[in-house]
């Protein structure tokens, strides 16, 4: 089951959409907080590691979907 199933999207409705939208402050971790928090606790932070779930999710990645990042984390 994939990641946007688990959020309650049918599949009848991923299969209509043609493009997502996704806002993310620091995907990469590569902010100095996110840094700094990832070096101290010896581990990917959320942000990077949902955002990835996300970018790979196979409902995403299978059927064309167009992915548009934005936000302060969209450099």
């Amino acid at each position: 089951m994939s990641l946007l199933s688990n959020m309650g999207f049918s599949n009848e409705t991923l299969n209509a959409i043609r493009a997502l939208g996704i806002t993310s402050n620091d995907p990469l971790r590569l902010g100095p907080a996110s840094t700094t928090f990832s070096n101290l606790v010896g581990r990917e932070t959320y942000s990077a590691l949902y955002f990835r779930k996300l970018v790979t999710d196979p409902s995403i990645r299978g059927n064309g979907l167009k992915v548009i990042v934005g936000g302060p984390g969209a450099w």
